[in-house]
């Protein structure tokens, strides 16, 4: 886990990730995550000081990239003294990934967690993470926002805690900041019921009328999956 000053270095970092062969997680983390996931794990920072930003980067394996030529990596992308921490053994592993999993417990004890759940191309993540809470707070004043997910996927997990009434305002605004910046309203968790009035904003009538067409023909007494996606 390595901090650094901002999304915008560690988006930048990617490529020279994404060429070891033996990677196997880039995941994001942000400065109040951290906090917030500390206090309720009741353990100190895992960085010192928290940075604003910080990545957990999983190497299997024989790693190409060894510890050090990583550490100089961030180091040159502005992570310098912002800390990092390492683990090569199956019970250090997991404990930094408690940091990164612990996420979505640590909203949920704030109270009930919305969640949306949307991919970016990596040129605009850091300006979606920058303006999903100020979107979110200008319809739900008080909420508690929530970024993290899978940097290297460009698939972002928001979760809203303390919205009221204006929650499903609050996950639309998430949603439409998602397809402002070319991205998608949906990632890991796929569509279903709930994101299924985005599809045509998303991609178009001409796109959808194409999709039903082909569920027409492949399932024409719409039994398969009934009332999920294209109802």
């Amino acid at each position: 886990v390595l901090g650094l000053p901002s999304v915008e270095p560690a988006v930048a970092a990617l490529p020279v990730l994404r060429a070891q062969s033996c990677l196997s997680a880039v995941e994001l983390m942000l400065g109040g995550g951290l906090e917030l996931v500390a206090a309720h794990l009741g353990q100190s920072a895992l960085l010192h000081p928290v940075p604003p930003c910080a990545v957990l980067v999983e190497l299997a394996g024989h790693a190409d990239l060894v510890l050090d030529e990583l550490g100089a990596l961030f180091a040159d992308l502005g992570g310098e003294g912002l800390g990092s921490v390492a683990a090569d053994d199956a019970a250090g592993v997991a404990r930094l990934w408690r940091w990164r999993e612990a996420h979505s417990e640590a909203a949920a004890a704030l109270g009930v967690a919305l969640k949306a759940d949307v991919s970016l191309p990596a040129h605009a993540m850091a300006a979606f993470v920058a303006e999903v809470a100020p979107a979110v707070l200008a319809v739900a004043p008080g909420a508690t926002v929530l970024v993290f997910g899978h940097l290297a996927d460009g698939n972002l997990h928001v979760n809203v805690v303390g919205a009221g009434r204006a929650g499903e305002q609050a996950i639309d605004s998430v949603l439409a900041l998602a397809l402002e910046h070319q991205g998608s309203v949906s990632a890991e968790h796929g569509i279903g019921t709930a994101k299924r009035h985005w599809l045509e904003r998303q991609h178009g009538s001409a796109a959808v009328q194409a999709m039903r067409a082909i569920k027409a023909a492949l399932d024409p007494d719409g039994i398969l999956n009934p009332n999920v996606l294209l109802p």
